[in-house]
């Protein structure tokens, strides 16, 4: 009598493994060596320390919240990039209309294309009057936000409020005073340069004019400076030395002392070169404030 095959639905659970099909052996043996495989792994595993099962544990979780950070970061600069793509191509959209009405105001024959219907300029116009006023709003936002930081400011410390005006016009009359005296301070050198051109044409009759060689040896030392000039040029004071020396040879006499020669030169002092009067203030003989 033959046996009749068997089927999976035929199968149960007093069935012999002789007795199944070659596929159900199969399955039944692949099985067999993935659960010996995983019985062999969790006992390697328990064997092991935990606390190197910890630390995995807390790398990965470190890992999947740098792996998170880093998604923001680059959602963040996706976005930028592509506010700063739309903006240089807005740039260049009103770059191109910009260049495109100065040509047609250029060429008179084409510029009453302006006046015929075409709004490219009045388009163009308003896009920049809507972007400044964007920024007034903004202007306005930030003028606001430091008022009311100012404010609780002077809340906090009422004396600072009252004192900040006072320190603010001392600290501008005093940049006035120190402006003003640089100023007479220019002045009162270019009359002593004049003088002194004037004392050498007159006594050594030297038309030339060492100050200009003086602004000429100062761009040469910051050449010197970085190694492409060789220190070949004299000084101002070597060069007047010799020209005096060189004079008082010729002429036999003495020159007389600048400061004697007043008079005669009509210089605005009654010491050419002679040191200016020291001053007691902080800024030669003014100080900030009232």
């Amino acid at each position: 009598m033959l046996c009749r095959a068997l089927t999976p639905d035929t199968i149960a659970g007093t069935t012999k493994y002789t007795e199944l099909p070659a596929d159900a052996k199969s399955t039944l043996d692949q099985f067999h060596s993935f659960l010996q495989g995983q019985i062999h792994l969790s006992a390697t595993l328990s064997a092991r320390p935990s606390e190197s099962l910890d630390k995995i544990s807390k790398d990965t979780e470190e890992l999947a919240k740098r792996l998170a950070t880093l998604n923001d970061a680059l959602d963040r600069d996706t976005k930028v990039v592509q506010a700063l793509q739309d903006k240089v191509g807005q740039e260049l959209k009103q770059a191109d209309s910009a260049g495109r009405i100065i040509e047609a105001y250029a060429n008179t024959s084409h510029a009453n294309f302006l006046y015929a219907g075409n709004n490219s300029a009045g388009q163009y116009f308003l896009d920049k009057c809507q972007s400044f006023e964007e920024q007034l709003r903004q202007f306005r936002s930030s003028i606001e936000e430091i008022e009311r930081h100012l404010a609780s400011i002077g809340a906090k410390n009422p004396h600072v409020a009252h004192a900040l005006p006072d320190v603010m016009r001392n600290q501008y009359e005093g940049f006035l005073a120190v402006a003003a005296r640089v100023a007479a301070l220019h002045d009162e050198i270019k009359d002593r340069e004049k003088a002194y051109l004037m004392f050498r044409r007159k006594f050594y009759d030297d038309e030339s004019d060492p100050f200009q060689t003086s602004v000429k040896l100062r761009k040469t030392d910051s050449f010197r400076s970085s190694g492409r000039v060789k220190d070949t040029q004299k000084s101002f004071r070597e060069i007047a030395k010799e020209t005096l020396r060189s004079g008082s040879a010729s002429t036999g006499t003495a020159p007389t002392a600048p400061g004697s020669i007043v008079p005669t030169i009509n210089a605005p002092t009654t010491n050419l070169f002679a040191a200016p009067a020291a001053s007691t203030g902080a800024f030669g003989g003014f100080k900030f404030g009232k």
